[in-house]
């Protein structure tokens, strides 16, 4: 009989433990909270004032003899594992992009695996507090100048090219890049027609990641076409543009200007890793003519002129698909959806963002103005 009680009080004292568990670990969220100079982000599970840590990334490199050396960070390797040290002053003090670079010196030194540079610089730049956007600006490769822009799993391209009528009428097209806005550092694309064009075909690729891999590839997820106000779905679009080959798996978007040139040239290079993707663009930024003389395990497109890219992000606005421009901030969103006062939705407000492929809560204070900064990166679920 007391056998039996204790067995009962052992068990119920099991799913007592696994139940505040579970509960403890589903109230893990973001957390934005007031800093010296700007709101700190808190990553789930990190206290306010950890200062420091010491990073264990799962690397399928399997390589033994993997010597880091000397880095940005201290990094050793153990098994599988990378262990990076790293404290809060130190990503501070990082320039932007700098753990992408980090990266990418590990993968040449092949304690990494091609595809594992974007996992490996985001869960250091999300393992402590740091000032809103700062994460997303140590990651991304170039944040400042916006000359390129790497692809990640589940970016949009929408395509649009004119259709236009016989004898060889050509449209004429004005691309503007806004490189430098402070409320929406993204890239946009604004086209402008001449009236000889009787339509416009638009396509819709998605950059796809299958699970449990560490490669993409660009796949066509719609097409349409429109002439005199109607538009018709198309199976295949005129203009194909990504029929990359088998092996390349990094894309890399560029939007360039050579030699002060007015016309600016779109550009995708997709490489069969980082390291190659990385080599491809020094040469590109100095060569226009980079594209006939690939290097091994790169290829290249250059969109003709009159065919307009953007690349895009999915987030859900009160339960409905949104694409909007990589990098798009909160304040910008809800200004285009709402059209009133911000202060309007700040009290109902709520946001949910991707934390090691988890949509997770971000606390804020209600009514804080800081919370609209955040910067978007795709898969946030917005509602008010």
């Amino acid at each position: 009989m007391k056998f039996r009680c204790g067995v009962q009080i052992f068990l119920f004292s099991w799913i007592i433990f696994v139940l505040c568990g579970c509960t403890s670990l589903q109230k893990k969220k973001y957390r934005l909270v007031p800093g010296e100079q700007t709101s700190v982000l808190v990553p789930p599970g990190i206290s306010v004032s950890k200062q420091s840590r010491i990073v264990s990334f799962h690397s399928h490199q399997s390589n033994k003899a993997c010597d880091p050396g000397v880095g940005l960070l201290p990094v050793k390797k153990k098994k599988l594992h990378l262990r990076v040290s790293v404290t809060r002053q130190q990503l501070e003090r990082l320039e932007s992009g700098s753990l992408n670079t980090l990266g990418i010196r590990l993968l040449e030194k092949e304690c990494l695996v091609g595809g594992e540079v974007y996992d490996f610089a985001t869960e250091i730049a999300e393992s402590l507090p740091l000032p809103l956007g700062l994460s997303s600006r140590l990651v991304e490769p170039n944040p400042g100048s916006r000359r390129y822009l790497d692809l990640q799993p589940g970016y949009r391209l929408r395509i649009v090219s004119p259709i236009t009528k016989g004898n060889g009428l050509r449209i004429l097209m004005d691309q503007d890049v806004n490189l430098k806005s402070p409320e929406n550092n993204s890239l946009e694309l604004q086209l402008k027609a001449s009236s000889s064009f009787i339509g416009v075909e638009e396509s819709v690729y998605r950059v796809y990641r299958e699970p449990g891999q560490n490669s993409e590839e660009i796949r066509l997820v719609s097409a349409h076409s429109k002439i005199e106000r109607k538009w018709e779905e198309t199976a295949t679009p005129t203009f194909d543009a990504f029929r990359f080959d088998p092996g390349i798996s990094k894309f890399r978007l560029f939007y360039l200007n050579w030699d002060g040139a007015e016309v600016q040239k779109t550009i995708l290079v997709g490489a069969k890793d980082e390291v190659a993707l990385e080599k491809a663009t020094h040469q590109i930024m100095q060569n226009q003519n980079f594209c006939s003389s690939l290097l091994i395990g790169v290829q290249c497109f250059v969109l003709p002129q009159g065919v307009a890219l953007n690349p895009l992000i999915s987030v859900l606005v009160n339960e409905q698909e949104k694409l909007v421009p990589v990098g798009l901030t909160l304040r910008i969103l809800i200004q285009d959806e709402i059209r009133q006062p911000l202060t309007t939705v700040l009290s109902t407000l709520t946001i949910r963002k991707k934390f090691r492929n988890q949509l997770t809560d971000i606390s804020f204070p209600k009514g804080s103005m800081e919370i609209l900064k955040l910067p978007l990166q795709g898969g946030e679920q917005i509602r008010w």
